[in-house]
């Protein structure tokens, strides 16, 4: 199994106020710890901010993610 949480992106020139995105951010517990996540609108923009390819193709991702959360509600 791939591990999600070996690999993280850092920004030496964040696209989005961090106090902004502190206060829309999701948490998940992960093996009992408390993970701070950015919420999909801003992970959105990061990855516009990025713009690479692969990042094109996980906003695809992440906007069907968004319409399926909105079904579910």
């Amino acid at each position: 199994l791939k591990n999600p949480f070996k690999h993280i992106d850092i920004f030496l020139n964040n696209p989005i106020d961090f106090k902004g995105a502190y206060s829309r951010k999701e948490v998940m517990m992960v093996g009992g710890i408390r993970i701070n996540l950015t919420s999909i609108d801003d992970l959105i923009k990061m990855k516009h901010s990025a713009g690479r390819p692969r990042d094109m193709e996980d906003i695809n991702h992440l906007e069907r993610i968004k319409i399926l959360r909105r079904r579910d509600k």
